[in-house]
């Protein structure tokens, strides 16, 4: 437990296999990459799909791709990459329960519908017959 503040508690090196279920128990995800990095303008991180796949809000940097997946897609927040908005947009989404459900609700469609192994797989089976072609 953080000794200023009694609903932090610092886990340490989480498992992989634990990173699920610990998620799960939060209201919402985070990921804030540096815009000026060239990997956060260009990739889209693991724990978008994480927070998914488990129907949960991730906030994330604007001006990255991972902001405009998430502003595209309403499956969470993408805020200027600066202390004072992510504590604005914490704030915002510990009050507003159904913005929440309705972010979360919005990944987990996607999760389900598109951004999924199955589906993933289908779309690489369709590249390749086309490139044997």
């Amino acid at each position: 437990m953080s000794e200023k503040y009694e609903n932090i508690k610092y886990l340490g090196w989480v498992k992989a296999d634990d990173i699920i279920s610990k998620s799960m128990k939060a209201d919402a995800l985070f990921v804030l990459d540096s815009p000026k990095t060239r990997n956060a303008r260009i990739g889209l991180p693991n724990k978008v799909f994480e927070a998914m796949a488990i129907g949960k809000p991730i906030i994330v940097s604007k001006d990255t791709y991972a902001g405009k997946f998430v502003e595209k897609n309403r499956c969470g927040i993408a805020i200027p990459y600066e202390e004072e908005a992510f504590v604005k947009t914490i704030n915002k989404l510990k009050d507003n329960e159904k913005l929440r459900a309705e972010l979360g609700s919005n990944g987990r469609k996607l999760a389900l519908e598109k951004y999924n192994w199955q589906k993933q797989e289908e779309k690489i089976i369709k590249i390749y017959e086309k490139l044997r072609k």
